[in-house]
């Protein structure tokens, strides 16, 4: 009797649940913790990365400008008497274009005296003028005319310094009334020596109309002060900045000044207000319905760490960071960043909500599978169990039904057991019975098929190696050889060719299977052409050992062939068959006929000759064909690359060869014979001396015939 207690169906399903389901809750629970620690960590250092970020940007221009204004200081100190003159303007130019970020570079004396070089844009007024469309850069010069005006000249200049316009007019401006200039006087006070740069506050540009940012530093001659420079850059460039380096989404950075006022932020046109044409900055307390209420009331007790807060009617909670850089250049100017926190959990509130739908579908289709497999794994099993028993108890009336179980192992023992049944039957019954087939896996065998496919056909061979072999022993031979093999070898792989096989000395190659090449002739004449080059280097290694040089012979034909699994079910091999090859490699051997070393046929010149130098040698008749073909000698590509480029002088015989061919063609025999004799006299071309000679007797023959033709009418 069987033992119905703990059945495996039912202790397999219930295994799978009591491990399936703590593990997917807890699984859940642990990654949504896990995740949410590690995204908080990361907005945290990724705020803090973005303020290092921007305040390294912005050290790194007033760095530049500073360096700069320092620069043209030491030059005047060197000399003061470039103050007022116009030695200084290529110094400020120079200047201006060293450094993109800068609009402009100015120097204002206390005579009231201005020098400016200014950039110029499409937006930008010179004294209510528009400037002229090429200029990019002008010279403002104010200075006392000599019926003492204070006059203004501007002069515009093109990308290379080249001078487009110039202007000037009475001009009441005086610098020394600008704040720009009170500030260095203020200053000053406090530190008589003049050693410091400052920042000024933004100010509206004059030009431009944009709030931009002036750096300047008094110049001071023997404790006296008699000036100052100043370097200017538009904010606009900062608010871009700070734009394109978001920390998030929905991310603003903010750069404030000691008074919490704002300098920058990411959108440059909400930054400041514009009042009877002069720039007024915002201050943080005077801003409302925004995060930046929060910050304003609780900035005492920020202490530059990353903090998080709630604001809004919504209650959204906002991780912010105030920063204060070291003082620079005068100024203490605090960095500010503050970013919704969904931006950075969103993520992972997505991925958890999606991870514990997943996860209880997954559940379910577990317990599914739970059932479906302890069903399909204790079905088989129960089934040979009452099986096996029934053979133990020599029961031979029973029926074996077959479960054609998919577990390997079930299935060797429901198999054991079928021909364990068979056999006890035979045995008892003395009754010969059927024995069950193995079952047999096959998969898709390799079978003979080809298919016609138009492909280019390559055939090479060494010249007079019968000799070579038997001068030559058996070992040197192979290595040399084998350097020829092999140095064409790699020229058809590096243009997709395929090597069918090695007949000797020969190198039968194709192009076009079995992956398409839509250009298979031009790589078949490419593939040539470096093998060619390459065989100089080769003959030269072997003169240079005292051994005969090898001269390899190339014919290349395109045609329609068959093209596939050739052979017999022991034997396969992936070929070609067809006229095609057989005229492929008639062409090799005509290279003898005419001393070339690459011979193709017209085909291969209809599919690529756009693409090749080549000259036209003759129409023959190939051995196989009855219809003559025209054949080509292959000198060059036309790509410019300069393994298979062909010389000037090889270009030359090309276009002499096709016009002397011409008249070949067209039977015009004795010009034909004088123009391949000249390129032959030139060029020292045997090809044309051949062609001269067969010109020669072409013209005996037609001479023959007349001869014939007219004794037959005077026999007449």
């Amino acid at each position: 009797m069987l033992i119905k207690n703990f059945k495996l169906r039912n202790t397999i399903t219930t295994a799978f649940l009591l491990l399936g389901i703590p593990s997917f809750i807890s699984f859940v629970a642990y990654s949504y913790y896990y995740n949410y620690q590690i995204q908080y960590e990361n907005a945290q250092d990724l705020i803090k990365r973005h303020h290092l970020q921007v305040e390294t940007q912005f050290d790194g221009l007033l760095d530049q400008i500073n360096d700069s204004i320092s620069y043209i200081k030491l030059q005047i100190n060197e000399n003061h008497e470039i103050l007022n003159s116009d030695k200084t303007n290529p110094i400020l130019s120079l200047h201006l274009k060293n450094n993109p970020e800068l609009v402009s570079i100015f120097i204002a004396t206390e005579t009231g005296r201005f020098r400016q070089v200014q950039k110029m844009s499409k937006t930008t007024i010179i004294a209510g003028r528009v400037p002229p469309e090429k200029a990019k850069s002008n010279l403002w010069i104010l200075d006392k005319a000599k019926n003492g005006d204070m006059v203004s000249t501007f002069t515009f200049f093109d990308e290379k310094s080249n001078k487009l316009d110039v202007f000037a007019n009475k001009d009441d401006y005086d610098p020394r009334k600008r704040p720009f200039y009170k500030s260095i006087l203020k200053t000053m006070v406090g530190d008589p020596s003049g050693n410091f740069i400052q920042i000024d506050d933004p100010f509206l540009s004059r030009s431009t109309k944009k709030p931009t940012l002036n750096v300047a530093a008094p110049i001071v001659f023997k404790d006296t002060f008699v000036g100052m420079i100043g370097e200017s850059f538009e904010l606009e460039s900062l608010s871009g900045f700070l734009k394109n380096i978001k920390v998030s989404e929905n991310s603003e950075t903010f750069i404030l000044d000691e008074k919490f006022n704002i300098i920058v932020r990411q959108d440059v046109n909400s930054a400041y207000k514009i009042e009877k044409n002069a720039l007024m900055l915002i201050n943080i307390n005077d801003v409302s319905n925004s995060p930046l209420e929060y910050v304003a009331k609780e900035r005492g007790r920020l202490d530059d760490q990353v903090f998080a807060f709630n604001y809004g009617d919504k209650n959204t909670k906002y991780l912010a960071l105030l920063t204060t850089p070291n003082k620079s250049l005068g100024h203490n100017w605090s960095i500010l960043t503050i970013a919704p926190q969904e931006d950075f959990l969103a993520p992972l509130r997505k991925v958890t909500q999606q991870l514990g739908i997943f996860s209880f579908f997954v559940l379910l289709i577990v317990m599914l599978v739970s059932f479906y497999i302890s069903r399909f794994i204790s079905r088989p099993i129960e089934k040979l169990t009452i099986d096996i028993k029934n053979l133990l108890d020599f029961k031979e009336d029973f029926v074996f039904k077959d479960d054609n179980s998919k577990l390997y192992e079930i299935q060797i023992l429901a198999n054991a057991v079928k021909k364990l049944k068979s056999t006890l039957g035979a045995f008892t019954s003395y009754v010969p019975r059927d024995l069950v087939n193995d079952l047999l896996s096959s998969g898709k065998q390799i079978e003979i098929s080809g298919e016609s496919r138009y492909l280019t056909i390559f055939f090479s061979d060494l010249q007079n190696f019968s000799g070579l072999s038997e001068q030559t022993p058996a070992r040197e031979l192979l290595s040399r050889v084998s350097s020829y093999l092999e140095l064409f070898t790699y020229a058809i792989k590096e243009e997709k060719g395929t090597v069918d096989k090695f007949i000797g000395d020969s190198v039968m190659a194709f192009w076009g299977a079995p992956l398409p090449d839509h250009d298979h002739a031009f790589h078949s004449c490419k593939a040539a052409l470096k093998g060619q080059k390459r065989m100089v280097t080769l003959n030269q290694k072997l003169v240079n050992e005292g051994k005969p040089m090898l001269t390899v012979r190339i014919g290349i034909h395109s045609d329609a062939v068959l093209v596939g699994n050739i052979g017999s079910q022991e034997r396969l091999s992936y070929t070609v068959m067809g006229d095609g090859v057989n005229i492929a490699a008639r062409l090799e051997g005509v290279n003898k006929d005419y001393s070339t070393k690459i011979c193709i046929s017209h085909s291969v010149f209809k599919e690529a000759g756009e693409k090749l130098w080549v000259r036209p040698i003759d129409q023959i008749t190939v051995k196989g064909r009855k219809t003559e073909i025209v054949i080509y000698e292959l000198v060059g590509t036309r790509d410019d690359d300069p393994e298979t480029t062909p010389s000037n002088v090889e270009k030359e015989l090309c276009i002499e060869t096709q016009r002397a061919f011409n008249f070949y063609s067209d039977k015009q025999y004795a010009r034909a014979k004088e123009e391949y004799a000249a390129i032959a006299a030139k060029y020292q071309d045997t090809v044309s001396l051949v062609l001269s000679e067969k010109c020669r007797q072409l013209e005996l023959n037609d001479g023959l015939d007349v001869l014939i033709a007219e004794g037959l009418e005077l026999d007449k």
